[in-house]
């Protein structure tokens, strides 16, 4: 069905029920019924939180990709009709103080993609240029880089959600563009505050901004009510919502999103 979560969900609830299956073969056996029951409980919690909370997080801090790019590229084009619509993106890659040998292991949010280091949204955001011919620009800070860890950045993006912090980025120009596609990862539920920034220097009104969130979790969080918040003149237009595990595959979906909102421009 191709859903990651649907995957991840329906894994979690066999997982659960296989454990507490197990402990009530147990609990028949057990001479200290109540003290099986805490265990299979135990257990049970356990087991829900493996798979829930474990596997995402493993995935996030531990997880290696390497890809062919001209194998996960799909060769299908999409003519845009109307003028055609700025790509940005927000990355790790850029944005981060990695250590030198930061491309023998990739890590959450980024991949190796042909011998080079890329950010996950930094391959979508190639695959869409390659898919429509689209141009793209990248927010970029200015200031302080986020630290190489992500377990640390995650921190600090937590820091900057709590101060509603605006990150210094490098200037992007909007105004000859009649839309926007926003490729960016989800933290905290929230858009990253250099997203923020971005949204908050440029002028949106009567613009579309077309979305695309990538994510360790589901959804798109709070996103879509922060970008509608910030830019209230703007009509936002929720696209797709990656999971980090998909992101290489994800060529053919962008060709059939991209294709959906190129229909509703006719």
């Amino acid at each position: 069905m191709g859903s990651a979560d649907l995957h991840r969900y329906l894994a979690t609830a066999v997982l659960t029920l296989g454990v507490i299956h197990g402990g009530m073969h147990g609990f028949w056996h057990a001479k200290r019924k109540k003290l099986a029951v805490v265990g299979i409980v135990i257990a049970s919690i356990i087991a829900f939180a493996l798979g829930i909370f474990g596997v995402p997080f493993l995935n996030r801090q531990k997880r290696s990709v390497e890809i062919s790019y001209a194998e996960k590229q799909p060769e299908a084009i999409v003519e845009w009709q109307g003028n055609k619509p700025l790509v940005v993106y927000f990355t790790r890659m850029g944005n981060s103080n990695f250590e030198p040998d930061v491309d023998a292991v990739s890590g959450a949010s980024l991949l190796i993609s042909d011998g080079e280091m890329m950010g996950n949204n930094q391959l979508l955001a190639k695959m869409i240029c390659d898919i429509t011919g689209f141009e793209s620009e990248a927010i970029t800070l200015t200031g302080e880089k986020y630290p190489s860890s992500y377990s640390d950045t995650i921190v600090v993006a937590g820091d900057e959600l709590k101060e509603q912090a605006r990150p210094g980025v490098e200037p992007i120009d909007v105004s000859e563009y009649d839309s926007i596609i926003l490729v960016y990862p989800l933290w905290w539920g929230s858009i990253p505050m250099p997203v923020a920034t971005f949204l908050e220097d440029n002028d949106f009104d009567g613009k579309t901004i077309y979305l695309i969130i990538t994510q360790g979790s589901s959804g798109y969080g709070n996103t879509i009510s922060e970008i509608e918040e910030l830019c209230p003149n703007a009509k936002v237009v929720p696209g797709a919502s990656i999971y980090c595990e998909d992101i290489p595959d994800a060529g053919n979906q962008l060709v059939n999103l991209i294709s959906s909102w190129n229909t509703g421009q006719m």
